[in-house]
């Protein structure tokens, strides 16, 4: 499966607001993904407004994905890792992970849990208010 980024607008059901959210979908091809977004977003929309609009969908690469346990109380973040490790010739390999998890110090111990091997180069929230995946 490849992880996708979507961005969506839509007028919310809410407050009547338009409304530009991301997402992050695991998902097996691009017709997958729309139909995944569409599904989550589609009970947030105004009736009788124009419905969802798709921006973008682009294919995010990560070499791994790490979760931090959550429950229904838990607010839930994303965090972009990019470190780098050398190799026996002397190059620098580059990674990219996703972590979840309720705030960056959390995120971080899990980098330096998880991926010790690598030097962590940053640490950035991504903008996502979500991670769908079919189970």
């Amino acid at each position: 499966m490849t992880i996708y980024q979507a961005k969506v607008a839509y007028d919310s059901a809410s407050n009547g607001d338009k409304v530009t959210e991301t997402y992050l979908l695991r998902a097996f091809n691009l017709t997958d993904a729309e139909t995944m977004i569409a599904g989550a977003v589609s009970p947030k929309v105004r009736a009788n407004s124009e419905g969802i609009e798709i921006k973008s969908i682009t294919n995010k690469r990560f070499d791994d994905f790490l979760q931090h346990p959550a429950d229904a109380d838990t607010d839930v973040r994303y965090y972009v890792v990019k470190t780098e490790s050398e190799t026996e010739s002397g190059a620098t390999k580059r990674y990219t992970t996703l972590i979840s998890a309720p705030d960056l110090d959390t995120a971080y111990r899990i980098a330096t849990e998880k991926i010790h091997y690598k030097r962590i180069v940053s640490i950035v929230e991504h903008e996502a208010v979500d991670y769908l995946h079919k189970d």
